[in-house]
């Protein structure tokens, strides 16, 4: 998950999503047990999706339409990598809009202003759902 998201460069062996989701969610996601081929392609799709985001950034990210999206992407994390609980997704929108390779490359795969789009969709549905 984190390799498309993040180069690793600042974060060797994900140790950032070690740190933010804690021990419980990082188990299973290991415990999915995986192939790396597996991973690929469902990091490809995330990154897929999160481009229809960057489609979409023009539209007020508190309106059902972008909050429908939050939720599909909510259950495409859940359904592929972890459990992506309110807390979980709202340190998702922290990594992806604080800067550094989880930014750039959300921006590369929908456009500049994607990640920051999609952070401020993901809190406004955490307030809502939290």
């Amino acid at each position: 998950y984190a390799r498309h998201l993040d180069s690793g460069e600042d974060h060797p062996d994900n140790t950032v999503l070690l740190e933010l989701f804690g021990a419980d969610t990082w188990k299973e996601f290991e415990a999915r047990g995986k192939s790396a081929a597996d991973n690929q392609k469902d990091g490809q799709q995330l990154m897929d999706l999160i481009a229809q985001f960057g489609k979409r950034r023009d539209i007020d990210p508190a309106c059902d339409e972008a909050q429908a999206m939050v939720q599909q992407l909510q259950a495409f994390i859940t359904d592929n990598f972890y459990t992506c609980t309110v807390p979980v997704l709202r340190s998702l929108a922290d990594m992806y809009d604080g800067g550094g390779d989880f930014t750039r490359n959300i921006d590369k795969a929908g456009g500049q202003g994607t990640a920051a789009f999609l952070a401020k969709a993901m809190r406004i549905y955490c307030q809502q759902n939290g």
